[in-house]
């Protein structure tokens, strides 16, 4: 079992990230940001997934993930496999 960071780790981790954000171009932001995301939405399973966007309230300026077409096409399609 991994032992949770030292203090010292997380305020030096804290520095760094924050001289990541002020020193990259945004678009290199972007796509690091892609990447981070894309590594955490993949160890969800399919449910899970759905459970964590329609907990959300926005994404992206959309209020309700329900209106969007392709996530109830993905929720059908999730829905099918049982």
């Amino acid at each position: 079992m991994r032992k949770p960071h030292s203090k010292e780790r997380k305020k030096f981790q804290k520095k760094y990230i924050d001289m990541l954000i002020h020193s990259m171009p945004i678009h290199k932001l972007v796509s690091e940001y892609k990447i981070l995301t894309r590594m955490n939405l993949y160890r969800l399973s399919d449910r899970q997934f759905i459970e964590m966007l329609t907990d959300m309230e926005t994404i992206d300026g959309i209020h309700s993930i329900h209106q969007w077409y392709y996530f109830d096409e993905f929720v059908k399609y999730v829905e099918g496999k049982k």
